[in-house]
């Protein structure tokens, strides 16, 4: 019976370390808080919008201060994107994102959403976007999965489409 039990025991130990192996790959690939008073180093704006992202030492997100400000001046109409820095992400079929944001509503529907990109921001594939009507503070987790997964230097973004008029601030963290 010893025997049996130690060989039983062996097995759940063995398991167990397989578990471990396997929950290192899963690991946080990036974390942002905004700390500084300047968007973070490696990380970057397209498109239009360049003067319009700040960091704000506000917390309307439901974080803690410093948090990223989307202001509406100079006004523009089309896609802004918070570029971050690539991500290796070979091997691997899908992505948690999670973050905060409020919208501080002007007028109108306004929408966001998280992209990737394997080809350096040529194209834009869209994991995940939602329009906003409301002023309220919301908490995003989604799961991305687009064609760019399983490849080295992703690019990720957050970006807002359309009107940039139709929003006071849109703060993010």
């Amino acid at each position: 019976k010893i025997f049996i039990m130690k060989k039983a025991l062996s097995l759940l130990l063995a398991l167990f370390i397989t578990m471990v192996v396997s929950s290192q790959t899963k690991g946080l690939l990036l974390t942002e808080s905004f700390d500084s008073d300047i968007i973070p180093e490696g990380w970057y704006i397209a498109d239009d919008g360049t003067e319009n992202w700040s960091i704000s030492t506000s917390a309307k997100s439901g974080g803690t201060p410093n948090e990223l400000c989307l202001n509406w001046a100079p006004e523009f109409y089309g896609t802004t994107r918070l570029v971050m820095p690539p991500l290796d992400l070979s091997g691997i079929s899908s992505v948690l994102v999670s973050f905060k944001h409020y919208h501080d509503n002007y007028i109108g529907e306004n929408t966001i959403g998280i992209a990737t990109s394997s080809d350096g921001g040529a194209t834009w594939n869209i994991g995940w976007q939602q329009t906003y009507i409301e002023i309220a503070a919301f908490n995003e987790n989604h799961t991305i999965s687009t064609p760019d997964m399983g490849k080295p230097d992703v690019l990720m973004c957050i970006y807002f489409t359309g009107n940039s008029y139709l929003v006071n601030n849109w703060y993010f963290d």
